[in-house]
């Protein structure tokens, strides 16, 4: 954990535990405000797609959420850390959110994937681009399966 994030980890501690004490607006706002740079850790170290909402913002605006959520299902009785059990929450409901956005399938994104890397090793094998059939060929599917 890097120097920010660890004293963001201990400030957001002691934030959960006050919380936890005496449950106020104040309180979560100190903890929204204590993992911060953990939402933003998060946010950085996660591939986004060219949309207008995968804009690190509007992840924020997710991950505040996700803490939130975090906040009021953690038991300080449990042995835990807030940031141990809130940290897979957030970054899972900000993949969730990045999920929803994407139109296409796991499957299909796979399969375009697959079909980029053999246009691509094809066309620095052949010195060109590839045609369709070529594509078709080298993947043993038909021009039609292809599209």
């Amino acid at each position: 954990m890097t120097a920010p994030t660890a004293a963001a980890s201990h400030s957001a501690e002691r934030s959960v535990l006050a919380y936890h004490e005496a449950p106020c607006q104040e309180h979560r706002n100190a903890v929204v405000f204590a993992t911060e740079p953990i939402i933003r850790s998060i946010i950085a170290k996660i591939s986004r797609p060219a949309d207008v909402l995968a804009q690190p913002d509007e992840l924020f605006n997710v991950g505040v959420i996700a803490t939130l959520q975090a906040l009021d299902q953690f038991d300080p009785q449990a042995n835990c850390r807030f940031i141990t059990f809130a940290y897979p929450r957030i970054r899972g409901e900000i993949i969730d959110f990045l999920r929803r956005l994407d139109p296409l399938s796991r499957r299909c994104r796979a399969k375009v994937a697959k079909e980029r890397s053999v246009r691509e090793r094809l066309s620095q094998r052949m010195g060109h681009a590839p045609t369709e059939r070529d594509v078709a060929t080298e993947m043993q599917v038909s021009v039609d399966q292809l599209h």
